[in-house]
């Protein structure tokens, strides 16, 4: 049996050594970082669902994505030579989604750059949404109040779907099922921190936000979906 050489059971040692030791400060950061946040305050869970609709927010929702959705929903319909394409592209378009909106929440949200450019090239989306961290019981603070970059970037998307391999009715069912589930997702957000949330799976959904507000933001960054954590 060959025999290992003393200097690299020394430098094993160390390097488990240290990977114990940034584990148990990362571990221990966690927890304090998890103690100040179940200091912050918690919103009273006493609203209703007549409070979202006629939230101001909410309407605003409405005004903008009820048009928008109708009309792609409408196109790949008439585009459409399969209901089995605007399935697919429906359950295309939830997948991509959800998947970009948990990106986004793990590697944007979460990021302020000092850099004014950066603020401007990332729409500043990360001080405005550590502004909810910071202040989670603030009511209607986790709706989107500024939808029409959003309701653009849709738009393009839509356009898009006519200069692609795939199918134009598939394209466009994507677009409008993305679409629907982040208005959805904006309601389910605003319930999670303002309506009492009684349904079984809206309780789970409730706790799995909670968790990332008062417990560790650094884990549970999927909200709708939370497949992707």
């Amino acid at each position: 049996m060959v025999g290992v050489a003393p200097g690299a059971t020394i430098s094993y040692v160390l390097c488990v050594s240290g990977a114990l030791e940034y584990k148990i400060r990362m571990t221990d950061a966690v927890q304090d970082g998890a103690q100040e946040r179940q200091k912050l305050p918690r919103a009273d869970r006493n609203h209703t669902i007549v409070d979202l609709i006629v939230f101001d927010k909410t309407r605003k929702m409405f005004l903008y994505w009820t048009p928008f959705c109708t009309v792609t929903a409408w196109i790949a319909i008439a585009h459409a030579q399969s209901v089995w394409t605007l399935v697919a592209g429906a359950v295309f378009g939830v997948v991509v989604y959800t998947l970009v909106e948990y990106l986004m929440h793990r590697f944007v949200y979460h990021w302020e750059p000092e850099s004014r450019l950066l603020r401007i090239l990332t729409a500043d989306m990360g001080r405005s949404h550590m502004g909810h961290h910071r202040n989670p019981a603030k009511y209607g603070g986790g709706i989107n109040g500024n939808q029409p970059p959003i309701v653009a970037i849709a738009t393009v998307f839509a356009l898009g779907a006519y200069f692609t391999p795939f199918p134009t009715a598939f394209g466009l069912m994507a677009v409008t099922a993305g679409a629907i589930n982040y208005v959805a997702q904006e309601f389910v957000h605003f319930g999670t921190h303002h309506l009492p949330m009684n349904n079984r799976m809206m309780r789970l959904m409730k706790r799995h936000h909670m968790l990332h507000h008062y417990q560790d933001e650094n884990s549970n960054f999927g909200l709708f979906w939370p497949v992707w954590d």
